[in-house]
């Protein structure tokens, strides 16, 4: 895992490059669920060679992008997504 300044500890595969994830959005590995199911972080979406690995050319990030983006969507639609604060 990598911590940031905001001190939200994201999982991140050093074997493969990536940050695990499905369809963009952020998730705990299975071996850190305590019932080893895929979690996802919240409101956490990653797109480019952080999404797949170092692979592919701008189009490969656009259609990568793209897919994050429609998952974000997705989980705005179904009420996933954390209101701010304020």
């Amino acid at each position: 895992s990598q911590e940031g300044d905001s001190g939200c500890a994201v999982p991140f595969d050093a074997k493969r490059g990536v940050v695990p994830n499905q369809f963009g959005r952020i998730v705990f590995a299975a071996e850190q669920a305590v019932d080893n199911t895929v979690r996802q972080m919240p409101g956490m979406y990653v797109c480019g060679w952080l999404k797949r690995g170092p692979t592919g050319i701008i189009g490969t990030n656009l259609t990568c992008a793209e897919e994050t983006v429609g998952a974000l969507i997705e989980d705005e639609r179904n009420g996933k997504l954390q209101q701010p604060e304020g």
